[in-house]
């Protein structure tokens, strides 16, 4: 009976006191598929557009491509060091119970599906423009820097007005001028 008593103390006093190390954020499945998508794109357009630089024989297509790679590097630098920081703090629950959810997230996770099926432009459509150059290489390019661009664009409108962290929508909602500038400069080419 003694050593019941002290094991049941003992319990009580170790799941009271026991800390659970958990992610300051844990990213919900709105927030993984706009970085994911984001990320895919940005990197697509960086390279694409590094890749202009040796590939169009057009200069106002060079100068284009010039300036959109170092704005996508600048993008796709926020959001690697949102992600950064996101990963790295931890916080200390003295508590056995699980995290609390708060409505948004339960909503998100009770849900699980995402808000379409886009895919990201990636290595095939840069294999594709190493294989062109000249005006072959333009116009694939004007093409599929629009289309990617495009999908930034929605996913910044979309995460701006739903996004569930509040970091996250700041940087949306301060890159979608720069991206609308970009689409509104690609459509002069």
């Amino acid at each position: 009976m003694k050593f019941a008593k002290l094991a049941a103390v003992f319990m009580t006093g170790a799941l009271s006191v026991a800390a659970i190390c958990l992610p300051a954020h844990a990213a919900s499945p709105v927030t993984r598929f706009f970085m994911s998508n984001v990320a895919a794109n940005l990197d697509f357009l960086e390279k694409s557009s590094r890749l202009a630089l040796t590939r169009s024989n057009s200069a106002q297509v060079r100068a284009f491509a010039g300036s959109e790679a170092e704005e996508q590097a600048i993008a796709a630098n926020a959001i690697d060091l949102w992600a950064g920081a996101s990963k790295t703090p931890f916080i200390v629950v003295a508590s056995a119970e699980p995290p609390m959810q708060t409505g948004r997230s339960v909503a998100v996770a009770e849900e699980q599906v995402m808000p379409d099926t886009r895919v990201p432009l990636g290595r095939a459509n840069l294999d594709r423009l190493q294989s062109l150059s000249g005006t072959g290489f333009d116009n694939l390019y004007w093409q599929q820097q629009f289309d990617a661009l495009k999908q930034v664009e929605t996913d910044y409108v979309s995460y701006a007005a739903d996004g569930d962290d509040p970091v996250l929508r700041s940087i949306a909602e301060r890159e979608l001028p720069k991206i609308e500038r970009r689409i509104e400069a690609l459509s002069k080419l």
